[in-house]
């Protein structure tokens, strides 16, 4: 008979309750199978039924035929150049807790099974964001695909090539899908995995928290004329598929912490969280 997972033994009311690695199926059709479903399908629809085309039109006729908003003082400065130097200034903050929680383990003190495992955590979440954004940044280089503001239909010099059409040689290697400075939004998504394992009551609002950053910085480049829409949604795809791959790996590899080694201090230093199931996150 072959050997089934051990689950979680719920510890009221401690620490260790808050920490507990929440056994969830990460690969199931809620976490993994729909979203990427709906976002593959919505960026079918977008891109061979012309939606694409459509909506940067939009955009490009209500600032009257031309790009006004591709050098705006708020839109390339302050959102753009701004948004990419705080996200850069979050990651750096999120791997020096990260390098300071295994220096104090290593150096200071002696960590229980609750600490170890948030450090771990951290590590997880960190490791998902900066992957994220490096597989963006792959395909951009990968991918050559023209902006909204380099074709001919919108003031641009180029003609209209699809993702699914051979690309002419001399045409110049344009770095424009998918969405890169999205990625800086949508790379957070990755707090969904984290507050799903660490602190579950949250994890919608790391969820939000991602899909909010998202939106708003890709909207300000398919405003300036940068991107298309769906540009940003297979950023979105792979910024949510790359922390769900991580965790789900981290789960099933990771045996449970055994809940006698959480000390009376550790247990006592937390407020009271009831147990939760969110196995229908």
């Amino acid at each position: 008979m072959p050997h089934s997972p051990a689950r979680p033994v719920s510890v009221q009311g401690s620490a260790y309750d808050a920490m507990q690695p929440q056994r969830v199926l990460l690969c199931g059709w809620r976490f993994l199978v729909f979203p990427v479903v709906a976002l593959l399908s919505t960026f079918l629809l977008l891109d061979l039924t012309g939606l694409d085309l459509w909506i940067a039109e939009l955009w490009y006729q209500a600032e009257g035929n031309h790009w006004a908003l591709k050098d705006n003082f708020w839109a390339s400065t302050v959102l753009h150049n701004g948004a990419r130097s705080v996200n850069q200034l979050l990651i750096l903050c999120l791997l020096l807790w990260f390098i300071g929680q295994k220096i104090k383990a290593r150096w200071w003190a002696t960590p229980d099974e609750a600490s170890r495992f948030a450090t771990r955590m951290l590590g997880l979440l960190l490791s998902s964001v900066l992957l994220s954004i490096a597989v963006v940044s792959l395909l951009k280089r990968l991918v050559p695909m023209d902006c909204p503001w380099d074709l001919q239909l919108f003031g641009g010099v180029q003609p209209l090539i699809s993702l699914w059409q051979h690309r002419p040689a001399e045409m110049p290697n344009t770095q424009c899908f998918p969405a890169g400075h999205a990625s800086s939004g949508y790379a957070w998504l990755a707090l969904y995995f984290y507050f799903l394992y660490t602190r579950p009551w949250l994890r919608k609002v790391g969820m939000a928290v991602g899909i909010l950053a998202g939106i708003t910085l890709g909207l300000v480049q398919q405003a300036r004329g940068a991107h298309f829409f769906s540009h940003d949604i297979v950023t979105a795809l792979i910024c949510y598929v790359v922390p769900a791959f991580i965790f789900a790996r981290f789960q099933f590899k990771t045996a449970v912490p055994a809940v006698q080694d959480i000390t009376l201090a550790t247990a006592t230093a937390a407020p009271v969280v009831p147990h939760k199931d969110i196995s229908h996150g």
